[in-house]
């Protein structure tokens, strides 16, 4: 369990919304093929494809997202989604917000083409398909690489009232901490980004 030093000096930060009051928040999210953060919600370089209202940091939920086929995205192969966590009505506007962005394509070669090639590099013997059909599966498969969606995105949160020593914040949660004034932080939200496997990623034919 994660215990966090106590502050017990005059240089304290409190969480600007404290998970435990319960209060509603808003997600925002946005597709893209740049990682340059998007400018408003009316960015047309970033195509909106999320907005939740009304939910807590104690509040574990599943939402499904759909990617639109628009022609931005038909043209390229590298894709991000752009995440804004807020209270206010518009997150570009709301200065205590939260912005995380994950790139979400990579370039793999698909899976059943990848299973033909490992074939091809082990003798019949083990694979137990006779030469013959082997051939004839790597000559109707293919090693060139395509983009692949990850499908499926993770988030935790700390839903805890910490408080914390502005010069001894551990340095685990550092790169979370977001100040909105000298005395508060916003919410602690990560992206999990350790559990992902290949497996998780599905070939796109757009």
């Amino acid at each position: 369990m994660f215990r966090p030093p106590i502050c017990k000096s005059n240089n304290c930060l409190s969480p600007h919304i404290k998970p435990s009051s319960n209060k509603k928040i808003k997600l925002y999210s946005c597709l893209s093929i740049s990682s340059n953060q998007p400018r408003s919600m009316t960015d047309s370089k970033c195509v909106k494809i999320l907005n939740l209202d009304n939910f807590t940091i104690n509040q574990s939920f599943d939402e499904t997202i759909h990617i639109p086929l628009v022609k931005q995205f038909r043209q390229n192969t590298t894709f991000y989604i752009h995440f804004y966590i807020y209270h206010g009505i518009d997150p570009f506007q709301d200065r205590t917000h939260i912005y995380r962005q994950r790139l979400i394509s990579k370039y793999l070669i698909p899976q059943q083409n990848f299973m033909n090639l490992l074939q091809e590099k082990l003798p019949s013997s083990l694979t137990g398909i006779n030469e013959q059909n082997q051939n004839k599966s790597i000559n109707n498969s293919s090693d060139i690489p395509i983009t692949h969606i990850l499908k499926r995105i993770i988030f935790h949160g700390v839903n805890q009232d910490i408080i914390f020593d502005r010069f001894d914040i551990p340095p685990e949660l550092y790169h979370l901490m977001t100040l909105y004034s000298q005395t508060t932080y916003g919410p602690l939200i990560s992206l999990d980004e350790l559990t992902t496997r290949l497996r998780d990623y599905q070939a796109s034919y757009i």
